[in-house]
């Protein structure tokens, strides 16, 4: 399983686990019970912001590795629109950009 499948899954069954429907049924149990629960819940919570955290830090260091190409796009985007002659040319300009975004953050365009 790749780390964002994994982040995925965990994030998932952490919405999953504080539904009302979880939430209530471990409400009825026994304190010791309700006690793991709510530390197994929060083990869940804390993964999942480290392996979000770690995404992070990888999209980071991906959009820095294109910082000119970024720059260079969001620039030729910023003068497609001083001349809104060819709508062609515009929308080819911000699909270039949003494709060297979409390397990073794996947009759909």
């Amino acid at each position: 399983m790749t780390r964002d499948k994994l982040l995925a899954e965990l994030r998932a069954l952490e919405v999953k686990l504080r539904s009302p429907q979880v939430q209530l049924f471990f409400q009825a149990k026994d304190q010791e019970t309700r006690a793991r629960f709510v530390s197994l819940l929060n083990v869940i919570s804390v993964t999942v912001n480290r392996l979000s955290n770690d995404q992070l830090v990888g999209i980071a260091d991906q959009l820095t590795a294109l910082d000119g190409d970024l720059k260079a796009g969001i620039a030729n985007v910023k003068d497609a629109i001083k001349d809104l002659n060819d709508a062609i040319a515009v929308l080819n300009t911000i699909s270039s950009i949003l494709g060297i975004v979409g390397r990073v953050v794996g947009l759909v365009i």
